[in-house]
């Protein structure tokens, strides 16, 4: 449909249920309406619809895709990839179904499988393979060859809003702020109904301290889509930024509302609930996000630098368990690592402690792009420049008031003391 393409799911949603009593026995419409509740984030409404036709319908194609899918953002992987085993069969040339069960695969450590689903999406659709290729490079950390595949994209399909939200968004992590301003408001001016664009704005004003701004476009994605968690993740990250703690929490509840396990929100509470001294609730929403998703590694992280917390022996084996997955990545990997260093030197078992704190280390160093000589070549630099005699004819700049200077900086949670 025109008008869900552009990005009005609320108006494509109203269309079809004006015509629903009319089209009541025609699958696609009623698939099309839980495609539209996928959209807005309603995942049981829309298992709902697909379900009802399958009950006319049984192995309809489209309605077990659509199950599937709503099944994996209800956080059913296990039944998501049931499903949508099933879906491959009645439909094998679809490759937006392989591509799915590879998603479903994933999420249940199947990582074998999940490759070879994607490879044979690759091969049904070429295009929708690109971008595939694209996405998991920046999953994977692989930024240069994420924006190399967008660009190729890009250059055969100039108007694909999500290459050009991408490519944006890469642009703007690596700092090169013009050209992500750039391609996120060709991608805003080609999709202006489109939530997530708006949010991608409010990311990019977000990450130049633009607060005001970073508001006015997160406010307007909510507007457009109320019913997306991760909206009111990033309208809590920017009021947080912002040092408006109250109303962080506020955010961040309003996205728990809309999924109470979400990890996002429930780090970011925890975060805000400790600055402002609730410690206490701080430590049970990290808690929570651990029991949502115990791959989350920053929140294990954020609980063993409260300084004065323990964890649990069940915790312990947990980071334990989690630390010999081979799907798990590097940095949640490298988070749980340091946070058994940490407990372990609680306990005083220093041998135990420095063996972590090691292999944490390592594994941090193996990603990080430090050059000791390009450090030592700055600092000449600097002593060279800011010597004697530049400073002697430096004098007099400045202002000669004798008034004190009160340097403010961020607040602290107190968590050292």
């Amino acid at each position: 449909m025109k008008t869900l393409r552009a990005g009005d799911a609320q108006e494509a949603e109203s269309i079809c249920r004006r015509v629903l009593p009319q089209s009541s026995q025609d699958p696609n419409i009623i698939c099309l309406l839980g495609d539209i509740c996928l959209r807005q984030r309603r995942a049981q409404e829309a298992a709902s619809w697909f379900n009802k036709v399958l009950k006319k319908h049984k192995g309809f194609p489209r309605a077990l895709e659509g199950l599937g899918l709503a099944l994996l953002a209800d956080g059913k992987a296990r039944k998501a990839a049931d499903c949508l085993l099933k879906a491959c069969a009645a439909a094998p040339n679809r490759s937006t179904t392989r591509v799915a069960l590879a998603r479903a695969l994933a999420e249940t450590g199947h990582k074998a499988e999940s490759k070879s689903a994607m490879a044979e999406a690759f091969k049904l659709n070429p295009r929708k393979a690109k971008m595939a290729e694209a996405e998991q490079a920046s999953r994977d950390g692989r930024m240069e060859d994420a924006e190399k595949v967008l660009r190729e994209i890009l250059g055969k399909h100039p108007d694909n809003t999500k290459a050009l939200r991408m490519l944006g968004n890469i642009a703007v992590e690596a700092n090169r702020f013009k050209a992500g301003r750039r391609l996120l408001e060709r991608a805003l001016d080609l999709a202006p109904g489109v939530a997530n664009a708006w949010t991608d704005m409010a990311n990019f004003y977000l990450k130049q301290d633009l607060y005001d701004e970073a508001l006015k476009r997160i406010e307007r994605a909510i507007e457009l889509d109320p019913g997306f968690t991760h909206t009111y993740v990033v309208w809590g990250n920017v009021l947080t930024r912002a040092q408006r703690m109250e109303e962080a929490v506020d955010a961040y509840e309003k996205g728990l509302e809309l999924n109470p396990h979400n990890s996002g929100a429930l780090n970011g509470m925890g975060h805000v609930l400790k600055t402002i001294g609730r410690q206490e609730e701080a430590i049970d929403a990290f808690r929570r996000c651990i029991r949502a998703n115990p791959a989350f590694g920053e929140t294990y992280w954020s609980l063993a630098n409260l300084k004065t917390f323990e964890f649990d022996p069940a915790e312990v084996q947990l980071m334990e368990t989690m630390i010999n997955k081979e799907e798990l990545a590097d940095e949640p990997k490298v988070n749980m690592l340091l946070s058994l260093g940490k407990h372990f030197e609680n306990e005083k078992d220093y041998d135990k402690a420095f063996e972590y704190y090691a292999q944490g280390n390592d594994l941090r160093r193996e990603n990080e792009m430090y050059d000791p000589v390009h450090t030592q070549v700055v600092h000449d630099r600097i002593i060279e420049v800011f010597n004697a005699e530049f400073l002697a004819e430096k004098a007099d700049f400045g202002d000669p008031s004798p008034d004190p200077i009160l340097i403010v900086g961020l607040p602290r949670s107190g968590s050292t003391l």
